[in-house]
């Protein structure tokens, strides 16, 4: 678990101590190197008709703080450091002509109020709907997801490719 770290108030006159500067040097690296981690989907996924889903993801391309795992619970971002944190993401359909396509993020297993991003079908393409810079105040052991839920009548797969796929990041902003 992460703690941000605190520096002592020096006062005029007071001397910079080897403890003062070490709080200091801690204080720098943790602001160089902030939780954050990023994730992607690299193998499609079997959306449901009319329910919304949590992503599931199976690569890491960073993860500072050990907010996710490849093996249990693989759709969380369970926060580890308290603060505020801003959430990116995308959820991508593969082609399916019928009903509508949303992504939204999830706190703790519920649907976050106006997070969602709706679109129409597509029939020559794939949707890719993104969640950009979503903030969220979050005490550790809290957890986000980004959901999608999709209204064809039927089981359509996400759509990951070279070029695009779901992916989700988190980033510590502030407390």
């Amino acid at each position: 678990m992460g703690t941000v770290p605190t520096i002592t108030t020096l006062a005029v006159g007071d001397k910079l101590t080897a403890s003062r500067h070490a709080e200091i040097a801690s204080a720098f690296a943790f602001l160089l190197n902030p939780p954050f981690c990023y994730l992607r989907q690299t193998s499609a996924q079997s959306i449901p008709n009319n329910t919304w889903t949590s992503v599931t993801f199976t690569t890491e391309d960073a993860d500072t703080d050990g907010m996710h795992s490849i093996s249990t619970n693989t759709s969380r971002v369970t926060i580890q450091t308290a603060g505020t944190y801003q959430f990116n993401g995308l959820g991508t359909f593969n082609t399916n002509a019928s009903g509508g396509r949303a992504v939204r993020l999830a706190k703790n297993g519920t649907g976050i109020e106006n997070s969602a991003t709706w679109s129409g079908p597509m029939e020559d393409n794939y949707v890719g709907l993104p969640i950009a810079g979503q903030f969220l105040t979050l005490a550790v052991g809290d957890y986000v997801e980004l959901q999608v839920i999709q209204r064809s009548g039927s089981t359509v797969n996400t759509l990951v490719s070279i070029d695009t796929g779901p992916s989700f990041s988190a980033r510590f902003i502030g407390t």
